[in-house]
């Protein structure tokens, strides 16, 4: 199953102490590292004045997670890396929907100019909703991206945000629990 993360950077104001010179040495460099992990594909996209509090973007595809973790602390302990923040991401794996009979397609990242990712959240009161209104609800989804399939590409994945709010309650409320129940075990 094909891993995809989407990682948005912005530049530490440190960074404008490095001189024009050194700072295409360390851009080259940090591209080299990316072109060197053939196993990792991934596209840069420019975010400035696109999203805030980011420069730009890596979309990055690969086998594993752990091959992403290990090209992204590659790059992030490199001397451009020492002036980069990760400001914002998305993981997500591409697998059968519960809406369609057709097995998922496993996309490959392609290189196209812009890139458009968005989290299609879904809350507790969308699973309220009955099955088949919400089957519906997903498919008018889809059509809408695939009436432009010649100039857009869509790729729909499954996804869990660590830094989003739901998850982060979860993770504090599990760790409560956790902790009140070793607290019990241990009288």
């Amino acid at each position: 199953m094909l891993c995809h993360n989407y990682i948005f950077f912005d530049s530490d104001p440190s960074i404008h102490t490095v001189s024009p010179a050194e700072l295409k040495k360390q851009k080259t460099q940090f591209a080299e590292i990316i072109a060197r992990h053939k196993n990792v594909k991934t596209e840069a996209y420019a975010t400035l004045g696109l999203k805030a509090g980011t420069r730009f973007g890596l979309w990055m595809q690969a086998d594993s997670v752990e091959e992403i973790q290990t090209i992204l602390a590659e790059l992030m302990h490199t001397p451009l890396g020492a002036h980069l923040k990760i400001t914002y991401t998305l993981f997500g794996l591409i697998r059968e929907s519960q809406y369609s009979k057709k097995p998922p397609e496993e996309t490959k990242a392609t290189e196209r100019r812009y890139l458009i990712v968005y989290p299609f959240t879904k809350t507790k009161e969308w699973h309220l909703i009955a099955f088949d209104e919400r089957k519906n609800m997903m498919w008018d989804h889809v059509k809408v991206g695939k009436k432009f399939s010649a100039s857009i590409e869509q790729v729909l994945l499954y996804a869990y945000g660590v830094d989003d709010d739901a998850t982060r309650k979860t993770i504090r409320r599990y760790s409560r629990v956790s902790a009140n129940r070793s607290r019990t075990r241990s009288r």
